[in-house]
């Protein structure tokens, strides 16, 4: 799934306008999950205390 788009001869980095690089992409997702869970979890641990 990483090499998805990154061919030379696909066409699907011609149809994006913008080009990140796939370690930032990684590190954005896995920044978002994060708080994600910890949001969730900060839910979870409120509603267990009275």
């Amino acid at each position: 799934m990483a090499t998805f788009g990154y061919n030379n001869t696909s066409n699907i980095t011609d149809l994006e306008p913008w080009h990140i690089p796939m370690n930032i992409l990684r590190m954005t997702c896995t920044i978002i999950t994060i708080i994600i869970s910890l949001i969730i979890l900060g839910l979870i641990a409120s509603k267990r205390t009275p």
